[in-house]
């Protein structure tokens, strides 16, 4: 697999826009799987990639909570990063983070957590509903958009979310493999 640089505004290329869309979902699919990932795992990762390319146009933002080991879980949001629609890699987001993102480019967040406070969860959690917007000092402004969120700490009765898609990843077996500049850049 490769990887379209993380950020880039570009759409694919004119013989990726022509395949199939089974055969792409296979080849994301492939990857996920190609690096270890279980089957649950790759499948989940897979559509919420997917997702994020259509996140307009649905009633509810993308929203991909991962649990469990530390490691692998970074190695996921990495590899998300090159399939995602305008990912944007954040480590120990706040609130205040959060609020100073510029929603207008519809980025994908792909947050590694090691806790959360209320607040900020509370926040992440509205800015799944499509019309959600939040009022400050210079008016009101957007805070829907897709993201993936590791989470350390599950302490805080995420659990009871069914909105979120959901994985609770277990160390992989040997060694983890490393995601290679040439393979991002595609």
């Amino acid at each position: 697999m490769s990887c379209v640089p993380p950020g880039a505004d570009r759409l694919p290329d004119e013989r990726a826009a022509q395949r199939p869309t089974a055969e792409l979902f296979a080849e994301i699919l492939g990857a996920f799987k190609g690096r270890g990932f279980p089957d649950t795992a790759a499948l989940t990762a897979t559509y919420f990639a997917f997702f994020t390319w259509f996140s307009a146009l649905l009633p509810c933002a993308p929203c991909h909570l991962i649990t469990g080991a530390g490691p692998e879980a970074r190695l996921l949001l990495e590899l998300l990063e090159c399939v995602v629609r305008h990912p944007l890699p954040l480590f120990e987001l706040t609130r205040g983070g959060f609020l100073s993102i510029d929603m207008n480019s519809e980025p994908t967040l792909l947050i590694a957590q090691e806790d959360i406070t209320d607040s900020l969860w509370k926040l992440l959690r509205a800015s799944n509903h499509r019309n959600a917007q939040i009022s400050g000092a210079n008016g009101t402004r957007k805070i829907y958009c897709a993201k993936a969120i590791y989470l350390a700490d599950e302490s805080i009765g995420v659990r009871s979310d069914h909105s979120l898609l959901q994985i609770n990843l277990s160390p992989l077996r040997g060694r983890l493999p490393i995601l290679g500049a040439d393979e991002k850049r595609g």
